[in-house]
């Protein structure tokens, strides 16, 4: 296409140079006004036709230039090259989400008694066999009882059958008196634990995952959700036997079994720990913030552990 259209212009200009010069010939043998506007309108005309032809050929000349470039550096065969990278790059993140998730599931136990009755949800928090917990448990009748230092549970992981058995060993309580507490498992060298977060960073329209189990399937699950409110106040039961000021408001699907279950960012830490449905709003759900209680794990203060027992974890 491009060295058609050169050939024609080339030709058209010879044309037109040939014409001038005839025309300029015959003028500068009969010289008068007429015959010199006519002459002035055919150089006009002639240098308007070039200008035009060269656009034109110079258009085509960039636009083969640019289609050849795509041909060269990023098609191959009918594939784009840079199709590649970004399959590569969504599939890398893909990859790592999966990655994350699977870990925040392998972290994550369902806690169920003696009759394999579901009573909650920890998360390993160390690689010590150390499980953070909400400080209250399901009774047969789905309502809430407080766990007591000394407890013996049984704790179910991700797509196993198989339970280990632990032990409740501190409770304690954050600023607002809500209680949680530390269930330590036997188990060498488990390296499948989850950090805490930072529950200020997050925000309105971030997205987060809920790791819990349902009744249904008796299984550790995730479900995406996105934060719809932070700070929000809470509060379970008409007793208020937990309330908080710092909780966060997600829209996600929440059993009674998930309670203590964390909740994640999209880096895999915790910024929360899951209380349950909300009762106001079908399908949001709530959590608390984990700032709430960071500073307490990490310190352990004695104004914050109300109970606690002395555990050789090689006999647990």
């Amino acid at each position: 296409m491009e060295n058609k259209v050169g050939k024609k212009a080339n030709l058209t200009i010879i044309f037109l140079a040939m014409l001038i010069f005839s025309v300029t010939i015959y003028c500068a043998k009969t010289i008068n006004e007429e015959n010199i506007i006519i002459l002035l309108s055919l150089i006009c005309v002639a240098t308007w036709v070039c200008i035009g032809l060269n656009f034109r050929k110079g258009n085509i000349k960039s636009s083969e230039m640019l289609r050849r470039d795509i041909k060269e550096n990023y098609i191959v065969g009918n594939t784009l090259k840079n199709e590649d990278n970004v399959l590569q790059s969504i599939f890398q993140e893909d990859e790592c989400r999966v990655t994350m998730l699977k870990k925040a599931m392998e972290a994550t136990v369902m806690l169920l008694d003696r009759e394999n009755s579901i009573l909650g949800t920890a998360v390993f928090i160390n690689n010590e066999g150390n499980l953070l917990a909400n400080g209250y448990k399901l009774n047969k009748d789905g309502n809430l009882v407080q766990f007591e230092c000394g407890d013996r549970l049984y704790c179910k992981f991700y797509n196993s059958d198989k339970t280990i058995e632990g032990i409740v060993e501190k409770v304690f309580k954050d600023k607002e008196g809500n209680l949680f507490s530390m269930i330590s498992i036997s188990l060498n060298d488990y390296t499948k634990y989850l950090s805490l977060g930072d529950s200020n960073d997050l925000g309105i329209g971030n997205k987060v995952y809920a790791v819990c189990p349902f009744e249904e399937n008796r299984n550790i699950n995730v479900v995406e959700g996105i934060v719809a409110q932070i700070n929000q106040e809470y509060k379970i039961g008409s007793d208020n036997i937990f309330k908080s000021n710092n909780c966060i408001l997600y829209n996600g699907i929440a059993t009674k079994a998930s309670l203590g279950g964390p909740l994640l960012n999209v880096r895999g830490e915790i910024i929360g720990l899951l209380l349950g449905k909300c009762e106001d709003y079908e399908r949001l759900s709530f959590a608390i913030s984990i700032n709430n209680i960071k500073d307490i794990i990490n310190n352990e203060t004695s104004d914050s552990v109300i109970d606690e027992v002395a555990l050789d974890k090689s006999i647990v």
